[in-house]
């Protein structure tokens, strides 16, 4: 057999870790959701401005960026369950091939498997 391994229970937990992640994203957008003001609603700064629209636009922006976390977290989970199921198929594959191999050798060597 090969000295090469994947340690594929780590990329399992980073996987899950991501997807844990994007969890945690999504609870914040509903937060970021929730703290919007309804339209038309005012509040005064303590120097007395009204900040309706800049803080919907604050709040709609951070949405925005929570957003693309979300997406790109996502994209991380699913690149990374690609690539364990990958590694786990290749590895499936070469303890098969090298099984194979190993029981050719031994009946070449006269050994009964």
């Amino acid at each position: 057999m090969s000295d090469f391994t994947v340690d594929t229970a780590s990329l399992g937990r980073f996987r899950a870790a991501a997807e844990r992640a994007q969890g945690r994203v999504g609870e914040l957008r509903g937060l970021a959701d929730a703290a919007r003001l309804v339209p038309g609603t005012f509040t005064r700064t303590e120097g007395g401005q009204l900040a309706d629209s800049g803080h919907a636009e604050m709040l709609a922006g951070l949405n925005r960026l929570l957003e693309a976390a979300g997406k790109g977290l996502g994209g991380i989970a699913e690149a990374t369950a690609a690539t364990l199921d990958n590694y786990e198929s290749t590895d499936a594959h070469h303890g098969a091939a090298m099984s194979d191999l190993q029981g050719g050798l031994d009946s070449a060597r006269g050994y009964e498997a």
